[in-house]
């Protein structure tokens, strides 16, 4: 007589799914799966621009009232002489315009 074989519990799948290999398995909020929750994620992420919370508008106010100016910073530069950068950026924030 040949046992028969137990059923996996409800909360375990009957087998471990595979691990995606590199690259495979992630997805967009939007693709696939249940699009009500990517639909209210985009809500809730769209509601919080709109509304920023007390912290998040006296953050932004800070770099409004000093009026700086722009400062412009090139990829080559930065991966280049990225110490010189580093002082162009002290040295703008020492003296603002």
């Amino acid at each position: 007589m040949v046992a028969a074989e137990k059923p996996p519990h409800p909360s375990r799948p009957a087998a471990d799914p595979p691990s995606p290999t590199r690259g495979e398995g992630a997805r967009r909020a939007d693709e696939g799966g249940d699009a009500a929750i990517g639909r209210h994620l985009l809500s809730y992420a769209r509601s919080m621009c709109r509304q920023p919370t007390e912290a998040e508008r006296r953050l932004w106010q800070l770099p409004r009232d000093r009026r700086f100016g722009l400062l412009r910073l090139w990829n080559n530069d930065i991966l280049a002489r990225p110490g010189n950068v580093a002082e162009g950026i002290w040295a703008a924030l020492e003296n603002p315009r």
